[in-house]
């Protein structure tokens, strides 16, 4: 009687790498929704920094009849927020430029390591609680995509000077 827990043992012979199959279309989609996400980050970012100048201008046009603060801690807070918003803008904006770059190039099946590094520093834009669960969402998928040993095959192929076409017909037929 066989253990029914046990292992299943492979038949065949062993293969240099896994055929990208499926997952190399999704390198296709996770690039286009990191140019989306990036375009979106860059956005916020640049609200984010706009509001740093902006709004200690707002909070002084207002007038001191509102604040029960003293005027030097008013200033402080001002510049703090100043700050935070200006930091937050940036990393933002950064962030957004590196993803639609990663983007880009992992459409033509470069930059693997750029794209994944894409995905962890987009999860800065956690600090602007700006679309929190697409960076984590693309972050996840991303990994899952990128760090398939098919995947990353591919990209090794189309460094070494195949075609986009050549590498997907490739895929095609080792199904």
């Amino acid at each position: 009687m066989s253990n029914p827990y046990a292992s299943p043992t492979a038949t065949g012979s062993p293969k240099n790498f896994d055929p990208p199959g499926r997952l190399l279309g999704q390198v296709k989609a996770i690039a286009i929704c990191s140019i989306v996400q990036g375009t979106l980050e860059i956005i916020v970012g640049g609200i984010y920094v706009a509001m740093a100048f902006l709004f200690p201008v707002i909070i002084n046009n207002q007038g001191q009849a509102g604040t029960q603060m003293p005027a030097e801690e008013e200033t402080m807070m001002l510049m703090i927020m100043g700050i935070v918003y200006g930091a937050g803008g940036g990393l933002s904006i950064l962030a957004g430029g590196l993803r639609i770059l990663a983007g880009i190039r992992n459409l033509q099946l470069k930059g693997r390591v750029l794209g994944i590094s894409s995905f962890f520093v987009g999860l800065l834009n956690l600090l602007t609680c700006y679309c929190v669960f697409t960076a984590v969402g693309l972050c996840v998928w991303g990994c899952i995509i990128y760090f398939n040993p098919g995947v990353a095959q591919a990209f090794r192929l189309r460094q070494q000077g195949l075609s986009v076409a050549e590498i997907q017909q490739q895929s095609l037929q080792s199904h």
